[in-house]
């Protein structure tokens, strides 16, 4: 009820003319004509019309109400005398708006623009019903009913906005353009409108605005302004405009415009619809639309329709057709149809150039036949062609898996294209080249090519890390990081950078590292990717690191990340490394698809904690699926057959490898055969096992042996085995610890003493046992005997060992065994 100037009730009055000011403008563009908002249908333009006028009929009809309010003002109730439709248009748009969303989405503009006008709209609503309360929370500064004025004229605004944003100017080059075309063609006729405005259409790329007003009703200046727009990469532009001309005619295309269509096309569903634009105007027959059809099927990767056009097409192919085919089948991945199709064209008559070859070497590359690239690569060279830049790159990302041959092979394509002169004017080639030697492992030949390259980027950069990573150089690898960063710019590290150095790390086992590199790289505000997260979960699956597992779950989820295949087998070996079954067996059970790895890491958790209840029904479960069980699958399940003593099982498992699933067993599988045998007692059955083996057996298997002879004293087989021990690895430190252990539990000492003088002499070295401790997100190792770890607390931690210790010693509860078994294996 304040007054302010003579004005009663001056805010609520005050507050309803921001309606006005936001509905005036948009009511003048629209008395000004439609295409101010690039609005083509009469009905959608009415429809505005009244929105803008309603808003400002509002805003004096709200003026006028709060300058003195009572009933008589209420102009909706003296009209109609019920305000329940009043009530069901202001909520109308609380559903409305919504379900416009969810039923049409937005072709014209961005949602944004809808959801913030829907925003404003509810909170005006909700500042109107709680008119009082907002009131007196502001300490009576403004009331409820003047904040939904000002919301609703937000609301009126933020349309307005994305009204605009329909309309486009036309760049003066385009009007400049379109007169030459005019002229050119000595056209009379002029368009009843300039076109100085654009609008959005919606097309399968998104939204492009295009010419309101058509230039002229023939189609070759149509077809120049398509043209421009695939010279300049806009293929989004070119199809708008093929869409505008249809809307115009749907004969104005003709066949050279349909070409130019395809060429645009960048989803199945749109060349599919030119391609039945071409048979509803008869062109689909002449070479160049069919040639362009077939094109843009094998470019999108149809190849089933590419060979049904290629089929109908008239007699006359010629080799850019046959050249769409083999690259349809080649994106397809079907490499016996290339080859089938590449000979057919020799048949027919047709020369395959450099684009041939390229298409069939790399039908065979996607396949993984590498073999085949080399041979069709050297085929290639002695039927004359001598190839382009990309048939070289394909050559060189076979050359690493051509076994002795490789780096010759390598070498050898490499001074072709340094002959050809394609090395430095190619990018992607010097990139290939990088790879290629990287792979084999020679740096110095991926460094000079690095170094020689004129041009480098990202990729490049990548490539070398890459490279130097694998071959276990991750010193190397992180001063190119540091070269990376110091240049900056367009070459700056990227996560993949950092992943390749991450995982270069957690391969060689520099676990520590590794897991410092990635805070690092998180510092650095570089969000990982699908490889850092499963590279580093299995760092810390290596370390037990459960806590900092842990953690990287939950920023694996906040980012999306813990649903892919990748992430979530890291998951799962991660949870079941670190003890926790039941939390691995909830990864694996929440996820979507599980592939064969799934499988192996739940299964491989269950036999390495003894489950072998659980990894039996598992094993079950997984005949019931499509997933084909390999040879990981059968060490897992028997060696939780082992940890179990389930003999019967175990043999049953074997038995069935063998015969159903056609596996040759490995060394791993006879040494878990040979565990379970001998931790049953069933020695002699693991003796005989063994010498039916068709490999000779390794420390693994023997190691088996004994520690059963071990286990169940069985002095005699012990000392049949220990000559083939030492005699098979002479050199293993592993057997001589065993052994030694053997005959200390056996008392016999000499033989033990012996075997140590025997370890010492030959240089042998047990590394120590180390222990991990996860504090303050760092991971912790120290040795038995070794200095306490700096960390805090941990005095107190030895005080207390200390203290047990001599308990231990006046409770007598260390017996003389124990002494002995413990000397027996640390005195080494």
């Amino acid at each position: 009820m304040r007054n302010l100037l003579g004005v009663p009730n001056t805010l609520n009055v005050l507050t309803a003319y921001p309606l006005l000011l936001a509905g005036v403008p948009g009511l003048v563009l629209c008395l000004c004509g439609s295409g101010c908002f690039g609005i083509s249908l009469r009905w959608e333009a009415l429809g505005w019309f009244l929105f803008y006028a309603g808003n400002v009929a509002a805003a004096f009809g709200s003026a006028y109400y709060h300058l003195k309010p009572d009933d008589d003002r209420l102009i909706w109730d003296r009209v109609l005398d019920d305000m329940r439709l009043w009530v069901v248009l202001n909520s109308a748009p609380c559903i409305a708006i919504p379900a416009m969303l969810f039923l049409f989405p937005p072709k014209y503009t961005h949602s944004r623009f809808w959801f913030l006008a829907t925003g404003f709209y509810l909170l005006a609503r909700f500042e109107g019903l709680a008119d009082r309360k907002v009131y007196s929370v502001n300490r009576y500064f403004i009331s409820g009913h003047s904040l939904e004025h000002l919301c609703f004229a937000m609301v009126t605004l933020i349309l307005t906005v994305m009204l605009s944003f329909r309309n486009v100017k036309i760049v003066s080059g385009t009007h400049s353009q379109m007169r030459r075309l005019l002229r050119a063609r000595g056209s009379t006729s002029r368009p009843s409108h300039r076109p100085r405005r654009a609008r959005h259409l919606s097309t399968a790329a998104g939204d492009h605005p295009i010419h309101h007003h058509p230039p002229t009703t023939s189609a070759a200046p149509w077809n120049r302004l398509l043209r421009a727009h695939l010279g300049r990469s806009r293929g989004d532009l070119a199809l708008a405009l093929y869409r505008r001309m249809r809307a115009l005619s749907p004969s104005l295309p003709n066949s050279y415009t349909l070409p130019l269509a395809l060429r645009a096309a960048a989803s199945p569903r749109v060349a599919s619809a030119v391609h039945a634009h071409a048979l509803h105007l008869g062109l689909h027959a002449q070479h160049d639309v069919a040639g362009q059809i077939l094109a843009a099927y094998s470019r999108l990767g149809r190849a089933a329709d590419a060979r049904h056009v290629f089929d109908a097409m008239p007699p006359g192919r010629t080799t850019f057709n046959w050249n769409a085919l083999i690259s349809a089948y080649s994106n397809g991945c079907d490499p016996d149809a290339a080859w089938d199709a590449f000979t057919r064209m020799a048949a027919a008559g047709a020369r395959p150039d450099a684009v041939t070859w390229t298409a069939l070497l790399s039908a065979h590359a996607r396949c993984v036949k590498h073999a085949d690239v080399l041979a069709l690569f050297g085929d290639m060279h002695r039927s004359g062609c001598e190839g382009n830049a990309e048939s070289m790159a394909v050559a060189l990302s076979a050359c690493p898996y051509a076994g002795d041959l490789a780096l010759a092979k390598g070498k050898a394509i490499h001074g072709c294209g340094v002959v050809k002169g394609v090395i430095h004017g190619y990018l992607f080639v010097t990139n290939s080249l990088v790879c290629m030697y990287g792979k084999l492992g020679e740096m110095d030949d991926a460094k000079k090519v690095f170094r020689d390259a004129t041009e480098k980027n990202t990729v490049t950069w990548n490539t070398l890390i890459t490279s130097y990573a694998a071959a276990g150089l991750c010193n190397e690898a992180l001063d190119v990081l540091a070269q990376m960063e110091q240049i900056g710019g367009t070459v700056a590290p990227n996560v993949v950078s950092w992943s390749a150095i991450i995982g270069g790390l957690a391969s060689s086992g520099d676990t520590d590292r590794a897991l410092e590199l990635f805070r690092r790289m998180q510092q650095r505000w570089l969000s990982p990717n699908v490889v850092t997260m499963a590279t580093i979960l299995s760092a810390c699956a290596d370390l037990l690191a459960l806590r900092l597992g842990r953690e990287l779950h939950g920023h694996a989820m906040k980012a999306k990340l813990d649903r892919h295949s990748l992430v979530e087998n890291a998951l799962i070996n991660m949870y079941a490394k670190c003890g926790k079954v039941a939390g691995a067996r909830k990864v694996f059970d929440g996820m979507k698809t599980r592939d064969l790895i799934s499988w192996n890491s739940m299964l491989t958790g269950y036999g390495t904690h003894g489950l072998c209840d659980e990894a039996l029904a598992l094993f079950t479960d997984m005949a019931g699926v499509t997933v084909e069980p390999d040879g990981v699958t059968f060490v897992a399940v028997l060696s939780a057959c082992s940890h179990a003593g389930r003999v019967p099982e175990g043999r049953r498992l074997f038995d069935h490898m063998v015969r159903e699933h056609k596996i040759s067993p490995s060394m791993e599988h006879y040494t878990c055969m040979v565990d379970l045998l001998g931790r049953a007692g069933l020695l002699r059955d693991a003796s005989e096992l063994i010498e039916t083996m068709p490999m000779r057996p390794d420390l693994c298997v023997w190691g088996a042996l004994l520690n059963s002879c071990r286990i169940h004293g069985d002095a005699a087989m012990a000392e049949a085995t220990i000559a083939n021990v030492l005699q098979s690895e002479a050199q293993s430190t592993g057997n001589h610890i065993l052994i030694t252990n053997l005959y200390a539990m056996c008392g016999m000492w000499d033989e033990s003493k012996k075997v140590r003088v025997m370890t010492k002499e030959a240089g042998l070295r047990k590394n120590p046992g180390q222990s991990w401790i996860e504090t303050n997100n760092k991971v912790v190792a120290f040795a038995a005997g070794s200095a306490p770890p700096n960390l805090a607390g941990a005095e107190d931690v030895f005080r207390v060992l200390d203290e047990l210790y001599a308990e231990m010693e006046d409770e007598q509860q260390c017996t003389m065994d124990d002494i002995t078994s413990l000397v027996a294996f640390y005195c080494l």
